[in-house]
């Protein structure tokens, strides 16, 4: 599997988001950011396309108040 394979995790579908010999860090649909041991998950490709993400915002800086 590549980083951008998407897989199936019991009943959610994610997304690879990144894959080490260590850990195996999936974006899921629901459910956000789950980190796994890669030699003890188990990934089957799946035919769902990854949803589209919106592009997130960054925050406003803050005002400085004087004194």
């Amino acid at each position: 599997m590549s980083k951008t394979s998407s897989s199936s995790f019991a009943v959610s579908d994610g997304t690879i988001a990144d894959l080490t010999a260590t850990y195996t860090i999936i974006d899921f649909d629901k459910g956000g950011r789950k980190k796994f041991v890669t030699s003890m998950v188990q990934l089957e490709a799946t035919s769902v396309e990854a949803p589209v993400k919106p592009a997130s915002r960054s925050r406003a800086k803050k005002a400085k108040t004087s004194k």
